[in-house]
């Protein structure tokens, strides 16, 4: 069994993303050598991260990307391990400057357990962010 990347895009304009952010994923499951594993990811409009920040981090308003750890206990009839879903806001990394890669990794990271809560975790999340990045190039 290899590694599943499925991809949703709530916009057709946003499926000429999907090689690059395979590419991406691909990456990370290589630099944290994850074998048999599952990751959603979705492209998804900002008008779509702004109900899902409200919904579930009580923040209204959009924003570049959210993460949602699967639990350990969920049940699968799959065998492979499911990571979790990556929900990324194209239109916000591009109007702010973002790069796609940066958001993957950094989705990525909180899915692995990094976070960025207090300074101390901030400036792990910051250094493996910078590490990561180096080895994707």
């Amino acid at each position: 069994m290899g590694n599943i990347i499925e991809v949703y895009t709530q916009k057709k304009e946003y499926e000429r993303e999907i090689p690059t952010a395979k590419k991406y994923i691909t990456a990370l499951f290589q630099y944290f050598h994850i074998k048999n594993a599952h990751l959603a990811l979705f492209f998804v409009s900002p008008q779509k991260m702004r109900v899902l920040n409200r919904k579930f981090r009580g923040k209204d308003k959009t924003t570049n990307v959210l993460t949602f750890v699967e639990p350990s206990d969920f049940i699968h009839s799959s065998k492979r391990t499911h990571l979790g879903e990556l929900y990324i806001n194209l239109e916000y990394i591009k109007k702010h400057n973002q790069s796609l890669v940066h958001m993957i990794v950094h989705g990525f990271l909180h899915i692995q357990g990094y976070d960025h809560k207090n300074d101390k975790e901030e400036k792990e999340m910051v250094t493996k962010e910078g590490e990561v990045l180096t080895f994707i190039g």
